[in-house]
């Protein structure tokens, strides 16, 4: 994982280093969040809650179809073509035990690294990409420990084109007709 290379380098402070020995690592990194915090500073990462919007429809058609069929020498055959995008949230969330100041610390290194990684054109697969630090909090975890809190949520949004081939409709069709009933009104 690219977060565990980066806390893993010389250039993080030795507070905040990740190491692949357990004795050693002084950060862990989830990927979502573990049932019991047990480490006093984590990273737990999760993605989810899609949305996706249909925006190719109307006037945008024409451009689609270009997108789907660029090679106006050789064209294929389409019988349907429609696009739109999908924006993925990505989130980061910091957990610190006993000191608000290493939630801070983690948080800023998190914006950095998206900083530098957005300057180096990182994200250019993307459509845009927004992030925000947001949810600043603490609460007592079942050993009453002070647990603080932090988000960092990446917004990335990714453009598609959906193509449908007369192959491929003949296919739609029949599981139309066959698996999906009819019903006459």
């Amino acid at each position: 994982m690219v977060l565990r290379r980066i806390f893993a380098s010389d250039i993080i402070d030795k507070r905040y280093r990740y190491s692949e020995k357990e004795e050693d690592t002084k950060i862990r990194i989830f990927r979502a969040f573990p049932k019991r915090l047990e480490f006093p500073l984590s990273i737990a990462i999760s993605a989810g809650g899609f949305t996706g919007r249909l925006s190719a429809l109307g006037q945008q058609h024409d451009l689609v179809g270009q997108r789907a069929n660029p090679d106006p020498a050789n064209p294929q055959p389409i019988l349907n073509a429609s696009g739109g995008h999908t924006i993925m949230p990505i989130e980061l969330k910091v957990y610190a035990k006993g000191s608000s100041d290493d939630r801070e610390n983690v948080t800023d290194i998190l914006t950095m690294i998206f900083q530098i990684w957005a300057e180096r054109g990182q994200f250019k697969k993307f459509g845009w990409v927004d992030w925000r630090v947001t949810g600043e909090g603490q609460y007592m975890d079942v050993d009453k420990e002070l647990v603080f809190t932090n988000s960092v949520t990446i917004n990335a949004q990714t453009d598609y084109t959906y193509v449908i081939k007369p192959e491929q409709a003949v296919l739609i069709e029949k599981i139309a007709l066959e698996v999906i009933p009819v019903v006459n009104l």
